[in-house]
C-alpha cells in the first residue's frame, strides 16, 4: 500500500515529540515492551527516583563531566526503513534550554523542530511553519532542557518508584512521574544503571499518541556515555535514529534564532493578544 506524502510529513512529524530525549541519555518509550511491575518485587527495599537518577548520571559519565557540557551537537541519520528513506539529522542544544532538529530528507526536503527558550515551532515542507501551543509546547521545553539530558526526572513535578519490571528482556526499576502535561513512566537498568525505558502520551499535531522508543548501542563520546541508536515507533510507523558523532564545542545561540516565518506568527499572535486584552479591559470599563 503506498503512503502519501502527507502521511508521511504526518509521521515524521509524530516522532519530533521525542527526537530531543531520544538523541541524548539511554531513552526508551514503550509499554507494549515492559512488563507489569512484579508484585513479588514490590516488597524489596526499593531506590528512590533520586537514587536511581544519581546512579544513572554515574554509569553515563558522571555529574562534574555532565555540567562542563554548555552545547552539544549530534549528527547522523534519521531513516523509514519499511519506505526506503534516509536522510541527514543534526541535533544542536544549548544551555540552558535552546534546542534544534534538522533533518533532510530526499525528495521531501528539509524539516526543522525547535526550542529557542519560550517558543516552540515546527517547519516541514508539507505541513508549513506551526507553532507548539499548550502540553506540546510544554514537552518541547522539557526535552530541550539541558539539565534534563543529565537528570531526566528534573523537570517533573513528582516521581515514585513502583517496582521492579522487565523492558525488552532487561529487569528494570519502574518510576512513575508526574508533570504539567500529564504522566510518564521511566525504566532504569538495574545492572547498568542506565535510564533505558520510558512511557510516555505525547501531544502532536495529529493529537495525543504514544510513542514507542528503544535505544541500543552505548558508545564513549567524549567523557559521556551515550546511546547511539534509537528505534522509535508511532501510530504503525517505525524510525530510526542513529547518532555518529557528538561535538562538545561551543553552539553560537544566534543558531536557534527564530526563522522568519516564525517569528512573523510569533508578533502576530502577540498582536491579537494584545487587541484581546485591549478589548477586555475596555468592556469592564
Amino acid at each position: 500500500m503506498k503512503t502519501s506524502k502527507t502521511g508521511l510529513i504526518r509521521s515524521i512529524a509524530c516522532g519530533f515529540a521525542a527526537l530531543f530525549m531520544s538523541t541524548s541519555n539511554a531513552l526508551v518509550f514503550a509499554q507494549d515492551t515492559a512488563t507489569k511491575p512484579d508484585p513479588k518485587a514490590t516488597t524489596e527495599a526499593m531506590p528512590s527516583p533520586q537514587e536511581l537518577v544519581d546512579r544513572c548520571i554515574t554509569a553515563s559519565g558522571g555529574r562534574a563531566n555532565w555540567e562542563k557540557v554548555k552545547s552539544m551537537e549530534q549528527k547522523g541519520t534519521f531513516s523509514m526503513p519499511a519506505m526506503g528513506l534516509t536522510g541527514k539529522l543534526d541535533v544542536k542544544m544549548h544551555t540552558p534550554d535552546m534546542a534544534l532538529i534538522t533533518i533532510n530528507l530526499p525528495g521531501i526536503g528539509e524539516i526543522r523542530d525547535g526550542f529557542n527558550g519560550s517558543v516552540g515551532w515546527a517547519i516541514n515542507p508539507m505541513t508549513g511553519p506551526t507553532l507548539k501551543e499548550g502540553d506540546e509546547l510544554v514537552q518541547a521545553r522539557r526535552q530541550a532542557s539541558f539539565t534534563a539530558q543529565m537528570d531526566p526526572l528534573a523537570s517533573f513535578e513528582s516521581s515514585k518508584t513502583v517496582g521492579k519490571s522487565e523492558y525488552a528482556g532487561t529487569e528494570c526499576w519502574q518510576v512513575e512521574a508526574t508533570g504539567e502535561d500529564g504522566t510518564s513512566n521511566l525504566y532504569f537498568g538495574v545492572a547498568s544503571g542506565l535510564l533505558c525505558g520510558m512511557s510516555m502520551i505525547a501531544d502532536t499535531p495529529q493529537g495525543k499518541i504514544e510513542i514507542v522508543m528503544q535505544q541500543s548501542e552505548p558508545k564513549k563520546f567524549g567523557d559521556l556515555t551515550l546511546n547511539s541508536k534509537t528505534t522509535i515507533s508511532a501510530m504503525g510507523n517505525t524510525q530510526e535514529i542513529v547518532i555518529d558523532s557528538i561535538s562538545f564545542e561551543p553552539i553560537d545561540p544566534a543558531a536557534f534564532k527564530l526563522p522568519p516565518a516564525i517569528a512573523t506568527m510569533v508578533k502576530a499572535k502577540e498582536a491579537a493578544e494584545s487587541t484581546k486584552e485591549a478589548d477586555t479591559s475596555a468592556t469592564k470599563e
